[in-house]
């Protein structure tokens, strides 16, 4: 694991990251046991219907992992951008969930170029008890729905490596979140190579499923 440039961890994801290595996706969901059922019901289905229509779905420690980045930065509102949007949908959502006290605000906006994975994202989002309003899915290119989004507005955006140009993701993420996190599945190296980051970013690398990415200003 690979923080920043080698200084001291000031974000906390190192302690982050421990926490979450062997944790069960469904007992990081607050409320009563037939809400935990239905969220590990929802998550299993989506992880399900994702690999039936050729996406991949983070796993269990990945999921985790957002599911507290969510809740520790008492997001209300966050991006994604790939496929299995059911599946990062929840995690997100949870978080914010537990964030609140068990009370289910906040909204994802997933933004996916297949409608397939859109309609099971909603499916998702709704199978598991979160309101249809906290899910928005948008089947379009990934950098002009970012680009009409409102800055500083998002606690946390989420990307499948693949889907959006590094120096791209970067800039506009960093723009969106204002002090969250810019996170990219499936690459521990994604922003290694992007230059003209600002003084403060800290890149955090971690070898969670293949290998998770954040980005933080």
């Amino acid at each position: 694991m690979t923080v920043g440039s080698g200084e001291a961890d000031p974000t906390g994801l190192s302690a982050l990251y421990e926490q979450c290595l062997g944790s069960a996706e469904p007992d990081r969901a607050t409320g009563d046991d037939s809400e935990k059922s239905a969220l590990a019901e929802a998550l299993r289905v989506a992880r399900e219907e994702s690999s039936e229509l050729g996406g991949h779905a983070p796993d269990a420690n990945a999921t985790a992992l957002l599911q507290l980045l969510a809740s520790m930065s008492q997001a209300s509102s966050a991006v994604y951008i790939g496929s299995a949007p059911g599946v990062v949908a929840l995690s997100i959502l949870t978080g914010m969930s537990s964030a609140a006290g068990g009370t289910k605000p906040g909204m994802v906006t997933a933004i996916t170029s297949d409608p397939h994975h859109s309609e099971a994202g909603k499916k998702a989002v709704k199978a598991a008890g979160f309101p249809a309003s906290s899910c928005r899915v948008i089947a379009a290119r990934p950098l002009e729905v970012m680009g009409k989004l409102a800055a500083g507005t998002y606690g946390l955006v989420v990307a499948h490596d693949g889907e959006v140009e590094a120096k791209a993701l970067a800039t506009r993420g960093l723009e969106l979140v204002g002090g969250g996190a810019v996170v990219v599945l499936d690459s521990i190296s994604f922003f290694d190579d992007v230059d003209g980051l600002p003084e403060s970013a800290r890149i955090t690398r971690l070898p969670l499923g293949d290998g998770m990415s954040i980005l933080t200003a």
